[in-house]
């Protein structure tokens, strides 16, 4: 990752970053299991 910094995935946790150039990331491959993904974006106007 851009920090390398890497999240340990654990049943019933959730991670939240913001979703701005600020805070690059990107995901890594499951080699087994499930992997869920959600997005939204707030606009403030």
């Amino acid at each position: 990752s851009y920090q390398q910094v890497k999240v340990k995935p654990q049943a019933g946790k959730l991670c939240l970053f913001p979703p701005f150039w600020t805070h690059e990331h990107r995901g890594v491959t499951l080699e087994k299991g499930v992997k869920y993904i959600a997005t939204t974006w707030v606009v403030f106007a």
